[in-house]
């Protein structure tokens, strides 16, 4: 894993386009960063009402921030596109899980996440949550851009170690329910 240190940060928004995914909160978070920043905007537009708004928004884009919109993903082509990115914004107003998550996390695409999911316990440099507070997510997106390649190649790294363990946890799971449905069709013998 390597970086071209010349290029900017590449952050990723992937998901639908409406108000609980907050896309319009990155928006204003990403206008305020000062360093060279090229956001990829992906997903379906699911409210057209609020995807006006979020172009609204666009419009008021400094230089430096470059802008790409593009289509909704196929779920079998996610996570090869989140290979495509430095970092994946998720500024989501709530989650009840966030597939999304594992997914960026399993090819190695840090994530920066809202505190309204339930991961907001994890302990990772391939996350960092923080709460939905613009001025924070400014700050944080350019300390992102700031990183040096050593720095990001760490936290992809870290973004898939943390990936394997989630794994890892999903594979004990699935033994002990089975385990569980052993014995309880044992019982009924």
């Amino acid at each position: 894993i390597s970086y071209n240190k010349s290029r900017c940060l590449k952050i990723v928004f992937l998901s639908r386009i409406s108000p609980m995914k907050n896309l319009d909160f990155l928006i204003r978070a990403i206008n305020k960063v000062s360093s060279d920043i090229e956001l990829n905007i992906l997903g379906p537009k699911e409210d057209l009402k609020y995807w006006e708004k979020c172009k609204n928004l666009l419009q008021k884009t400094p230089k430096n921030i470059k802008v790409i919109i593009g289509e909704q993903v196929l779920p079998e082509r996610v996570q090869e596109t989140f290979m495509k990115y430095d970092l994946f914004a998720f500024p989501t107003r709530g989650e009840n899980f966030g597939h999304v998550i594992p997914e960026s996390l399993s090819v190695g695409t840090p994530i920066l996440l809202s505190d309204q999911t339930p991961w907001n316990h994890v302990k990772s440099l391939g996350i960092q949550i923080i709460p939905l507070n613009e001025n924070d997510w400014t700050k944080s997106i350019e300390q992102w851009a700031t990183l040096s390649e050593q720095e990001r190649t760490k936290r992809k790294e870290a973004s898939l170690i943390y990936a394997k363990k989630i794994g890892e946890m999903n594979q004990i799971s699935i033994i002990k329910n089975k385990e569980l449905f052993e014995y309880k069709s044992s019982c009924l013998n």
